[in-house]
């Protein structure tokens, strides 16, 4: 099949460095930026099965160097809390006294020494998989599935090759190559619709489109199931983005060299970088590969969708249980009030009474909103930028002298 024929483009730069060969120990590969590398390198000598080995393996190991990381960093918090008292103390730490600060740190050592053997024994030497912003930009935007679309096509593995383009083309939309590329597969014989899928799209949020496909057909029942694996899936990812934030310092605006700072005053620069990124983590969760805006208001549109549509369902307790989760987040949305007063008159006010808002949504709020607390102390205290990025946040959480300056 000659490629003036099927119109592939390709729009590519060039430009990064072949990093160190060693391999880790679990992975049994070299990093993933060299196999990137690798696998560029073959694409200009028109070997496409080593671009093909090379680019997936790469796209294989930068998802498993990031899974280690979460999963790493979860079991040592879950192995090494705050909260607890220590070596028969009876108050928890961190408490008011020198012992008790001695044994705060104690608990940080034991927590990073726990990180470090988790990730080194998984992962081989920590510096191993440091890669370059340039190498990580090139993957977020999804530019190993351009090569890959060219490859695929040109040993005729057409339903890759359309899956490739379709992947990249939802996070570039506007690349006008590529749209010509998919509008070429589109008249193909042997192209199916079922091979343009998304093959980097979360689990949370595949789930949830799905759930608005169906909610938009008015098949409730399927829609309220998979609204339901969306909010399980997103907790997940949650906690895993959240896990991900716990890395190093980001020197932005200087480097550190030029950093000085005293240890409480490094301790708190750090967390608040920390505390930043995990509120993040809901926009990045409800972000969509092609949209220029996060989905908005995406974790309590779960309930709204999920309450209309056990409703239409005729199941009055989990609709009942779902309003209720989402007026934690708008308590002041009237129509989620008057459908859940609907709902109790229905069911029964005594028994509507008995179901509360879900655990999970009370727990999440109520960790959220003490983060948002601590960001705008330290934004109030030592100038340290912080914008809420959800939607729900009461009014009063943001200091009234910060609530002035933002009128």
């Amino acid at each position: 099949m000659e490629p003036r024929n099927a119109l592939i483009c390709l729009c590519l730069a060039m430009g990064f460095c072949r990093p160190d060969t060693n391999l880790s120990s679990d992975l049994g590969s070299v990093t993933y930026d060299f196999l990137f590398d690798a696998a560029v390198e073959a694409y200009y000598k028109g070997d496409w099965l080593t671009v093909i080995v090379n680019m997936e393996k790469a796209l294989r190991n930068k998802a498993t160097v990031r899974n280690v990381k979460a999963q790493c960093r979860r079991h040592c918090a879950n192995q090494s809390g705050f909260g607890e008292a220590l070596l028969g103390l009876e108050v928890p730490i961190p408490g008011p006294g020198s012992v008790e600060d001695l044994i705060f740190f104690q608990k940080i050592l034991r927590r990073a020494d726990c990180v470090n053997s988790c990730e080194s024994e998984k992962l081989g030497s920590p510096t191993l998989h440091e890669v370059s912003e340039e190498v990580d930009l090139a993957f977020e935007k999804r530019t190993p599935y351009n090569y890959l679309q060219v490859a695929y096509f040109k040993i005729d593995k057409l339903d890759k090759a359309v899956a490739a383009a379709h992947t990249f083309f939802q996070a570039n939309p506007d690349h006008m190559e590529m749209k010509q590329n998919l509008e070429y597969y589109r008249m193909m014989a042997n192209v199916q619709e079922e091979n343009f899928k998304d093959l980097e799209i979360k689990p949370h949020m595949a789930e949830f489109l799905m759930g608005k496909r169906f909610y938009s057909d008015d098949a409730f029942g399927l829609a309220a199931k998979y609204f339901e694996k969306a909010l399980d899936e997103y907790f997940t990812a949650n906690k895993e983005c959240r896990a991900l934030c716990e890395g190093r310092y980001r020197f932005d605006g200087y480097t550190y060299m030029e950093y000085s700072a005293d240890l409480f005053q490094a301790m708190t620069d750090h967390y608040m970088q920390q505390l930043n990124c995990k509120q993040h983590c809901s926009v990045e969760l409800a972000s969509a590969a092609g949209r220029d805006s996060p989905l908005q208001d995406f974790l309590p549109s779960h309930f709204n969708y999920l309450q209309f549509s056990y409703y239409n369902s005729e199941r009055y307790e989990q609709a009942i249980e779902c309003a209720k989760s989402y007026l934690l987040f708008h308590p002041k949305d009237e129509m989620m009030t008057q459908n859940l007063n609907y709902y109790s008159a229905v069911m029964g006010e005594d028994q509507a009474a008995a179901i509360s808002a879900r655990q999970v949504v009370k727990q999440h709020i109520q960790q959220s909103i003490l983060e948002k607390e601590l960001l705008y102390f330290g934004y109030e205290a030592f100038g340290i930028a912080f914008v809420d990025p959800d939607t729900w946040t009461p009014e009063d959480v943001m200091p009234k002298t910060l609530r002035n300056k933002h009128k």
